[in-house]
């Protein structure tokens, strides 16, 4: 679960985790988990985030090898967009349903009143996903399982650098931003 001694904590701002404790529960109090304060870690498997966290910032969990799930509690309203990169075995994300800014939706993070996609999860093991309608903008994180995506008329940004398994790319035919011309995927501006 982690030792107090194991967190490098300023104020209420967690700086640092340097346990190796596989399952970790960020202790109560703290309301800001800092940039990187995770980066790196090879042995956390699973994190819990008490209610008493507002904001995450970015990095905090990047390249954390073996994370595999998340569980972000109420009070959480503010995540850098970057905050879950690098993290190819992460399949869970967990939001407390009391949770005014954050929710999940088909296992991927979301915020409310949002048009992009926070987060898809580098562990989620579904070969296919349609981006939904109303979303405008997502990045993926270095998922190696998803085989086709299905752009909506809505995306105007998207990021696929790291979809290493990405097979088939459909466009919407409303989609005013995209385009697929033998098999690859193009902007208006091609």
């Amino acid at each position: 679960i982690g030792r107090s001694e194991d967190f490098i904590i300023s104020g209420t701002t967690l700086l640092k985790y340097a346990g190796a404790e596989k399952r970790v529960v960020i202790p109560d109090g703290i309301e800001i988990v800092g940039s990187a304060s995770f980066e790196g870690n090879k042995t956390v498997e699973e994190i819990i985030i008490p209610d008493s966290v507002m904001g995450i910032q970015d990095k905090a969990f990047a390249d954390t090898a073996n994370l595999r799930a998340i569980t972000i509690g109420s009070g959480v309203f503010f995540v850098s967009y970057d905050m879950i990169v690098w993290t190819p075995k992460l399949e869970t994300i967990n939001v407390s349903q009391q949770n005014q800014h954050l929710y999940v939706e088909n296992g991927i993070l979301r915020e409310r009143n949002s048009t992009s996609i926070q987060f898809y999860p580098g562990g989620k093991k579904d070969k296919r996903f349609v981006i939904p309608e109303g979303v405008k903008s997502m990045d993926f994180n270095k998922n190696a399982y998803i085989e086709e995506i299905y752009i909506s008329r809505d995306v105007e940004q998207i990021n696929l650098d790291y979809t290493m398994s990405l097979k088939k790319i459909t466009v919407d035919a409303n989609n005013s931003h995209f385009c697929v011309v033998d098999d690859v995927l193009y902007n208006y501006d091609k």
